[in-house]
């Protein structure tokens, strides 16, 4: 009606059929209300077979003062053979009489829930439907940027082929549209084509710093037509901010035909964070797959900021839940733009998903999961195949990674148990401190056997729980189980340094990632010698043992060298024991010196020689130590049952041996006596 309240409505508000035209203009006398058209179509402008035609500064769906809803069943279709439409310019700044800046849309294009059509703010159909430009307008909200009772379905919906038409415009921060307080912000139908979404405001206020929110931000409903698109992208006012969405700010749901040379893409959006990337703004869910979704890609490893930021999200930051060929690389999942914590529910959760690799070792492909309320990622259901490789996941307040989101699953024998990703056993690591100018690590495989592993080594964060800094990978083949390997860092790790580890079985093109491994801090071994002497002299019992910390492994063999009397003996096999102590038997008297001991290819010294002896008694001489020069003494001695030979200075003996002798003095100074025992390879001197 005249005064722009009362509905009276029309099938079609506006309708251009061929040609084109330009409907507003912009100035407020220009301006049209475009509202309340629910009869037969009920759309409000219909642009059909038109080329170049603007639609600038109306108020369509909502009442004369555009802040609340007269709906139409659709605010635009835009359908035939129509391209280089304009819907909206630029946001406009603007100053009100009494000195208060405020933004005004290209148009306001809200409300428009009526019970048929499209039920749509804007909607866009057909495979003649290209290159069609939506910008600087408020699709959602009212004229002042806030929630309105009544919701578009769609805000801007693509149906039939529709095919490179752009919503947002990178090329000025003020061609941005705010899609705010629908149902669903955009919705891609099962037929839309590839078009852009860059430079959007969706769920948020006019200034990005708070929520208006939809259900649902962006939605893709079983559409294998659209892929190869990339949802927002890493240039200047090339993302998207998607947040302050109640149920998922990204949902796509089925790609029943998709090619996996086609992906989908999100790139260089902030989801949960508002425009400045530190507001927290939380959808539901950052971004969640299901229902069969396959062939997409949550970031991209070609530049540096081809990741988006995923952050402060209610539930999780991405749910894969029975999605299939999925890849997430480059992301920040648990912080805003500047690395602080803006936690999500829980970081990553694949439930029923296969294929799926989340980061890589080449540049730009690692996630950050991090600072999240729950765990980093959950691997749950009948998921297999999913690889973890890379990232940096540190001080989530759950574990790093959970199979069967039951807290850690201990290793089994053989690894033999079933779930999700297998519940692949994690690495044992036995050993690690510096070797030569690397680093030595030493590992169990407690794996099933023939497979091949994929073995990742991080720095560990600061609850020594997670591995936050990637340091390599080792790959292995497990001919037999348990098994031990060697992996040797390229540089030193400093002592002290506590690291962890995880596993991927490989199964053809499938890798499935264990849990993280318990930590274990970088030392230098310190091995530690305890001998024992021979029994009796001329029995061959010694033994050297020697003990480590950390500890060797328990029933192994060990090389072991070391140089007796001066000559090198070994190197040669010897075992521990299952109290993992290493016995080397079987040793005569002698000096046993520079011990060392192989630990996890580089030797280790031990802490001390060993010199070692019998217990043979001392003889006992017995005579008259006070002399004379010429005096002539007996001497008489007692032992141990051996022989005995004698040596004397500044005199001479009766006899060398045997007991007693005779000794004549023939000098008073430099004079001495003395007497070995000898049994078998052993003496004693008195």
């Amino acid at each position: 009606s005249a005064d722009g309240v009362v509905v009276g409505g029309n099938g079609r508000g506006v309708q251009i059929e061929g040609g084109y035209g330009y409907i507003g203009g912009d100035m407020a006398k220009n301006r049209n209300v475009i509202s309340g058209n629910t009869s037969f179509e009920g759309i409000g402008i219909e642009l059909s077979n038109t080329m170049g035609t603007v639609v600038n500064n109306n108020l369509i769906g909502t009442n004369v003062l555009g802040i609340a809803g007269i709906a139409n069943n659709d605010g635009i279709v835009i359908i035939g053979n129509s391209s280089l439409n304009k819907i909206g310019t630029t946001l406009k700044q603007r100053t009100s009489i009494s000195g208060v800046d405020y933004v005004m849309p290209s148009n306001v294009i809200s409300g428009n829930d009526g019970g048929g059509g499209y039920r749509s703010g804007i909607a866009l159909d057909g495979g003649n439907v290209h290159s069609n430009y939506i910008s600087g307008n408020f699709i959602g909200p009212s004229i002042e940027g806030a929630q309105l009772s009544n919701m578009n379905i769609h805000g801007i919906s693509f149906q039939g082929g529709t095919v490179d038409n752009s919503v947002g415009n990178p090329a000025s921060s003020a061609e941005v549209n705010i899609i705010s307080s629908n149902n669903i912000g955009i919705q891609f139908s099962s037929t839309a084509g590839v078009n852009s979404i860059n430079n959007n405001l969706i769920g948020t206020n006019k200034e990005g710093t708070g929520a208006v929110p939809n259900n649902y931000g962006i939605f893709l409903v079983d559409n294998p037509v659209g892929y190869d698109m990339k949802l927002g992208s890493s240039g200047a006012n090339e993302g998207n901010v998607i947040a302050g969405n109640t149920i998922s700010g990204v949902q796509i749901d089925g790609a029943s035909g998709a090619s996996s040379a086609n992906r989908l893409s999100l790139v260089g959006n902030s989801i949960g964070l508002g425009i400045d990337g530190i507001a927290n703004i939380p959808n539901g869910v950052g971004v969640g797959l299901s229902s069969n979704a396959e062939f997409i890609s949550i970031g991209e490893n070609n530049c540096a900021g081809c990741g988006n930021l995923i952050s402060a999200n209610l539930n999780k930051g991405i749910e894969i839940d029975n999605a299939n060929d999925v890849i997430v690389y480059n992301n920040k999942i648990g912080t805003d733009i500047n690395g602080t914590a803006a936690a999500n529910g829980i970081g990553v959760e694949v439930n029923d998903g296969s294929f799926v690799t989340i980061g890589g070792t080449s540049p730009n492909s690692p996630n950050e999961i991090s600072h999240n309320t729950g765990n980093g990622v959950n691997i749950i259901g009948n998921s297999t195949g999913v690889d973890l490789s890379a990232n940096s996941i540190f001080s989530n307040a759950g574990i790093g990674v959970d199979l069967n989101d039951d807290g850690v699953t201990p290793n089994d024998t053989g690894d033999s148990d079933t779930g999700p990703n297998d519940l692949q056993n994690f690495p044992v690591i036995m050993q690690a401190y510096e070797c030569g100018a690397g680093t030595s690590i030493e590992y169990l495989l407690p794996f099933e056997s023939g497979y091949s592993y994929a073995v990742e080594f991080f720095e560990a964060d600061i609850d020594n729980e997670e591995g936050k800094n990637f340091l390599g990978e080792h790959f292995v083949t497990l001919t037999g189980t348990p098994a031990i390997s060697i992996y040797v860092h390229p540089s030193v790790i400093a002592n002290g340094t506590v690291i962890v580890a995880n596993a991927s079985k490989i199964n053809g093109s499938f890798y499935s990632t264990s849990e993280f491994s318990a930590a274990f801090t970088v030392t230098e071994p310190s091995v530690s010698l305890t001998a024992t002497n021979p029994s009796t002299c001329g029995v061959a019992d010694g033994e050297l043992s020697l003990s480590s910390v950390p500890p060797l492994r328990i029933n192994t063999g060990y090389n072991v060298q070391y140089v007796l009397d001066g000559t090198l003996i070994g190197p040669a096999v010897h075992y521990t024991n299952a109290s993992g102590v290493l016995n080397i038997a079987s040793l005569d008297t002698g000096a046993y010196t520079n011990i060392q001991i192989e630990i996890a290819g580089c030797w280790v010294n031990a802490d001390t020689d060993a010199h070692l002896t019998t217990g043979v008694p001392l003889p006992v001489m017995t005579g008259t130590f006070t002399v004379c020069e010429g005096d002539v003494e007996s001497y008489a001695v007692t032992g141990g049952g051996g022989s005995f030979s004698w040596s004397i200075g500044g005199g001479t003996l009766s006899s060398s041996t045997g007991t007693p002798v005779s000794a004549t003095w023939n000098a008073i100074s430099g004079t001495s006596i003395s007497v070995t025992e000898t049994i078998g390879s052993c003496t004693a001197i008195d």
